[in-house]
């Protein structure tokens, strides 16, 4: 579920701007969903968890097993509706926004998973806090980087943004892999002075477990990457990621990961407090994959490209949605 298995996500070798396979993920009943996911396909989180295989959820899980029922019903619950259909040119209403969602490309943590997999000849159980089963857990992943095949990913990718012309702003998540994909897609935009760039933690990984998702200090972004504006980030440390934890233990003192419902509010307040305030009409947002899965699944609502919507980001992949903000 999340870059490129540094979570959930079951698939690591995509190549950059490639689809998923494609599926309706609103529409399978679950029957579908359990058989879809015995064959390996790319099915939603929320649902994964559902099924209840252990890569997915255990006992130091928050028990969050949405069904279609719960997602519509957390939609129904919030002030507005946001719809989304695939942007092809120029915004079709007048009141849209087009946002150029990309993923980061591969990052260790990424590469570390999938050498974990060959070697166990299974997938990690990213919910166990045993290392011997979790290699998410050590340290050494804290705020991973780009591999070499990341960083060629991201390049592979510059054609695609350079004919992303209207684009006004570039959001970034203050993790070091979103910031360096961004750096290096959108190289050319850093020196045009009507685009703005700025870091949003709205748009982080899960929180809660997986180190690799842990921020080094704004100190240490602000050396690196002067370019990107940082005022939208409170403190220093990584005070969001320690916050969450303290808040959310689960059995023994082992941190929990964040939810299905707490990963689709925050999704859902990024849109509503960040996208639908700003006055700009096209934006990038580099962010992560099990952000991106629960915002495409949990809060847009989708009438049209559902295929092309709602799948899994490749790494490095670049998805153009219009969204429309309506008031319900």
């Amino acid at each position: 579920r999340n870059d490129g298995m540094s979570s959930r996500e079951q698939r690591t070798d995509s190549a950059p701007g490639h689809h998923p396979p494609m599926r309706r993920a609103s529409t399978l009943s679950a029957a579908s969903f359990a058989a879809a996911f015995m064959q390996r396909r790319c099915v939603p989180r929320c649902f994964r968890r559902h099924l209840g295989h252990a890569a997915f959820s255990s006992a130091n899980s928050p028990a969050s097993k949405l069904t279609l029922e719960d997602i519509a019903e957390l939609k129904s619950e919030r002030p507005l509706r946001i719809k989304a259909r695939m942007a092809t040119g120029k915004r079709k209403d007048s009141d849209g926004i087009i946002v150029h969602f990309q993923r980061h490309g591969q990052g260790t943590h990424n590469a570390l998973y999938k050498k974990h997999a060959d070697q166990m000849k299974e997938l990690p159980d990213l919910s166990s806090n045993d290392r011997d089963k979790n290699p998410l857990l050590c340290e050494s992943v804290i705020d991973a980087p780009l591999t070499e095949k990341g960083v060629e990913q991201c390049l592979n990718q510059q054609h695609a943004a350079s004919k992303l012309k209207d684009v006004e702003l570039i959001v970034v998540s203050p993790l070091l892999r979103a910031m360096q994909t961004a750096d290096i897609t959108f190289d050319k935009f850093k020196t045009r002075k009507d685009v703005k760039w700025i870091l949003n933690e709205d748009v982080r990984e899960e929180l809660g477990l997986l180190m690799c998702n842990k921020r080094r200090s704004l100190s240490d972004i602000r050396r690196e990457f002067p370019h990107f504006d940082c005022s939208l980030i409170d403190h220093d440390e990584d005070v969001v990621w320690d916050e969450h934890r303290a808040r959310n233990m689960g059995y023994g003192g082992t941190p929990a990961r964040e939810s299905d419902v707490q990963m689709s509010s925050r999704a859902y307040k990024f849109l509503e407090d960040f996208v639908a305030a700003r006055k700009e009409k096209e934006i990038v947002v580099v962010g992560h994959s099990a952000l991106f899965l629960s915002m495409t699944n949990t809060v847009f609502d989708v009438t049209h490209d559902q295929d092309l919507i709602t799948p899994m980001f490749a790494q490095a992949e670049i998805r153009s949605i219009e969204l429309v903000f309506e008031e319900q």
